[in-house]
């Protein structure tokens, strides 16, 4: 009898492990995916000229209503289009790392 109690409560514990580390491997997808979106939408309103692209998916979003699991997306989305804007940004920030 106690080897199957040890058996339920261990397979508990390991489903519960398995589904944090699967939670973390989707946030860190939705991340890329959303890295990749702001670097392409930076980097086209950058050739294009039209610089107010990126911020569609965000405005988007505020209509539709913001919520805390989408805080990680959002840093990635930035730094996406940072990274299409990374001379600019270095402009300004060099003299503060000087």
């Amino acid at each position: 009898m106690k080897a199957k109690t040890k058996s339920i409560s261990e397979m508990k514990k390991d489903s519960l492990v398995k589904k944090i580390l699967l939670s973390g491997g989707e946030t860190a997808n939705v991340m890329k995916v959303s890295y990749l979106l702001g670097a392409g939408f930076g980097a086209t309103g950058r050739v294009t000229g039209a610089e107010w692209i990126p911020a569609v998916p965000f405005v988007m979003d505020l209509i539709g209503g913001l919520s805390s699991k989408h805080i990680p997306g959002y840093f990635a989305y930035g730094a996406g289009i940072a990274t299409a804007y990374v001379d600019k940004i270095y402009e300004y920030t060099k003299p503060f790392l000087e």
